[in-house]
């Protein structure tokens, strides 16, 4: 009998408590953030050799809007390690919606190490609001050889 009553209390308990109510997950800040219509691409044509240091490469950077956009800025940064052979590293236009747009310049490679090019695009829509993108790739450039990856260089440090 007893059992019974212990049955019923907790019943009664379970069903007089309020039900649990799960709320939706909030959005994060970068929901908030609208995407750029702007994006910007980099490219490397293989090196002239592998013998270090002076081996050339073509950077190409290639920019997209999937917007109209007037007074777009890009550029192609280079790290100390990295110099300029000819071309330009700097790119100012229009562009149409959805029709691509590219420059390129020639890089050496000046002293062995792991180097970052990036390239960035910009366009301002107003005064003080702008589009824009980012690309990285990652040089390491050592032992004779030259590897490439479309991403910043991470460096590892082994402490002793």
């Amino acid at each position: 009998m007893s059992a019974i009553a212990f049955s019923f209390a907790v019943f009664t308990v379970l069903t007089a408590l309020p039900k649990l109510q799960v709320a939706p997950p909030q959005s994060s800040l970068n929901d908030s953030v609208p995407l750029s219509p702007m994006s910007i691409t980099l490219t490397l044509s293989p090196f002239s050799n592998p013998q270090l240091p002076r081996s050339k490469s073509n950077v190409t950077a290639k920019i997209l809007s999937t917007c109209d956009a007037s007074n777009v800025t890009a550029e192609i940064l280079l790290p100390q390690g990295i110099g300029v052979v000819s071309g330009s590293l700097k790119w100012q236009g229009c562009l149409k919606a959805n029709v691509s747009s590219s420059f390129c310049t020639t890089i050496e490679i000046i002293e062995v190490g792991n180097w970052t090019v990036s390239a960035r695009v910009r366009w301002y829509f107003t005064p003080d609001s702008w589009y824009g993108d980012i690309d990285r790739i990652c040089i390491r450039a050592f032992n004779g050889r030259i590897e490439v990856a479309p991403a910043e260089c991470i460096i590892h440090v082994v402490l002793p």
